[in-house]
């Protein structure tokens, strides 16, 4: 890896997230994406650790990131993949923010 990095290869990272209910409702404790205050969920943990390494070699920093799985909010048509800026034409998000809970959506 590292010869590919030293060479010149550039890395770019994309993050979806399933939002089906195949992974439980966020309330339910052995759902992944459940929230508990001070601690990640597993997908938190997940993106935070592979993100944080691919982000040193992503020139931009920028993370096109995307939900499916779900209706991206009340009133909106269900969409099998939509980007979590709710934006299509700007999908990406800069660096790893995991912090921001899926409440939000």
């Amino acid at each position: 890896m590292m010869d590919y990095v030293k060479g010149g290869t550039k890395l770019n990272f994309m993050c979806a997230i399933d939002f089906t209910m195949s992974n439980r409702h966020p309330t339910d404790p052995t759902s992944l994406h459940h929230t508990a205050p001070g601690a990640f969920n597993e997908y938190e943990q997940a993106i935070a650790a592979i993100g944080g390494i691919i982000m040193e070699y992503d020139e931009d920093k920028m993370i096109p990131t995307y939900g499916f799985g779900l209706k991206p909010a009340p009133g909106v048509p269900a969409e099998h993949c939509w980007p979590l800026t709710y934006d299509h034409a700007r999908p990406e998000v800069h660096g790893v923010q995991v912090r921001y809970r899926m409440e939000n959506l």
